[in-house]
Formats: structure tokens, sequence, C-alpha cells
């Protein structure tokens, strides 16, 4: 019988393995160098902690955990989908920093930047259109799986 196996990769974050099964907890910026170093194959769960920020640090950071889960672990040339796991509000944070990272900001978000003394030269790509939004949807769907867990208190 197999053992669990837990590795921390980065601060604020673990690796729990059993079998095939492997969960990613946390996800800070450093994670992806941690992983590597671990020499962690794959993981097909990644939870969401509670905790947002640690030291200056966001603990939900996907983008590159993903790219690590598609491109590295074969998961998007296997047909995987990645489990992930939080609450509704987190979830759909993340889905919105994953669409600013993977498209930009859309024509509203633009204009609303010049209100903070921004314009658009710091966006040298056209905006998101209601096409983009409606296509990265639907990849977001074929990449995840989700578990939406309600907040937990502990006594």
């Amino acid at each position: 019988m197999e053992s669990l196996k837990v590795s921390k990769p980065a601060d604020g974050s673990r690796v729990l393995q059993y079998g095939e099964e492997s969960l990613l907890i946390g996800q800070p910026p450093e994670v992806l160098k941690g992983l590597l170093l671990h020499k962690v194959p794959t993981f097909n769960t990644m939870v969401l902690t509670d905790s947002k920020e640690k030291d200056g640090s966001l603990l939900n950071n996907l983008e590159f955990p993903l790219y690590y889960f598609l491109f590295m672990s074969n998961g998007l040339s296997d047909g995987k989908k990645i489990n992930l796991v939080g609450c509704a509000e987190d979830i759909s944070r993340i889905f919105r920093l994953l669409r600013l990272t993977l498209l930009g900001p859309t024509e509203a978000e633009l204009e609303i930047s010049h209100l903070f003394g921004r314009g658009p030269e710091i966006y040298p790509l056209n905006p998101a259109t209601d096409a983009d939004l409606e296509k990265l949807h639907y990849l977001f769907c074929l990449l995840f799986d989700f578990c939406i867990s309600e907040p937990v208190e502990l006594a």
C-alpha cells in the first residue's frame, strides 16, 4: 500500500501525492520552481487557500502552475482536466485574473483605467471582445472541473 507523500515546493504551498492523485495546495509565485526542484511529475487538483496573501505575495497564482499542468505534464495533449477547488468567489476571482493575463483588459476596463491616470498606451494590444470572452469561457470549461466549497469554520 502506498503512503501519502507531502512536499513543500514553496512557502505557502504543499503537494500531497497518493498513488495517481496529486493535489497542489496554495500557488505562491515561486511554486513552479519548487515543483521542478521536487520533481513533481504532475498534479490533477489545485486547491485555493483561504489566505490570499502572505508577506505581500499572492498565494493563488494559477497562471504558471496551469502552464506546468498543460504543457510540462502533458495535460493538454492527454486531454486531461484539472480540478479546481475553492469557494465560488475565489474561483471567480481566479478566472478574472486568468482572463486578464491571457486576453488583457476589455474596452470598458481600458476606459476605467483613464480615471486612474493610466491611458491606453500601457495596453499595446487590442481590448478583449465579447467573442474573445466567449472563447475563453469555452476554454475554461475544457480545462477545469470545479468543486465549489463553502467556507468552513473550525471550532
